[in-house]
C-alpha cells in the first residue's frame, strides 16, 4: 500500500505547485484591495496578501533567493555557475525526444478524418 500512496502524494504535490504557479500570478489572488473608510476624501487603500499569492512568492522568489545566498556563502557561487549550462540546455535547446515524437504526432493529427457537419 506504500507505493500507491507515495505516487498519490507526489501527484498531489505536483498538482498543488502547478495550481500555485498558475493562479498565484493573478492580480485578484495576489492581493486584495480593501477600502477601510468610505468617508475619506482620498481613497485609502491597504493591501492584504492572500495565501496563494504568498505561496507563489515563496516558491518563485523567497526560496530561490535563500538558495542563492547559501550558494554564495558556502561555495562562492560555484553551484549556480555549474548549473547554468544545464538550465540553458533545458530551456533553449531542442531535445531529441521532442524532435522525434512531435512531428509524427502532428502529421498523424492532420491526417485524421473529420466528420462533415
Amino acid at each position: 500500500m506504500g507505493t500507491p500512496l507515495n505516487v498519490l502524494i507526489v501527484v498531489c504535490l505536483i498538482s498543488f505547485f502547478i495550481f500555485i504557479t498558475i493562479f498565484g500570478r493573478l492580480p485578484g489572488l495576489r492581493s486584495v484591495c480593501v477600502l477601510p473608510r468610505q468617508d475619506a476624501r482620498e481613497l485609502l487603500t491597504s493591501y492584504r496578501r492572500t495565501p496563494i499569492g504568498f505561496l507563489d512568492r515563496l516558491i518563485w522568489i523567497y526560496i530561490p533567493h535563500i538558495l542563492s545566498q547559501l550558494d554564495r556563502r558556502f561555495t562562492k557561487g560555484r553551484i549556480a555557475q555549474s548549473a547554468s549550462p544545464l538550465g540553458q540546455y533545458l530551456a533553449y535547446k531542442k531535445h531529441p525526444i521532442f524532435l522525434v515524437c512531435y512531428p509524427p504526432l502532428i502529421t498523424y493529427v492532420t491526417k485524421l478524418p473529420t466528420k462533415p457537419h
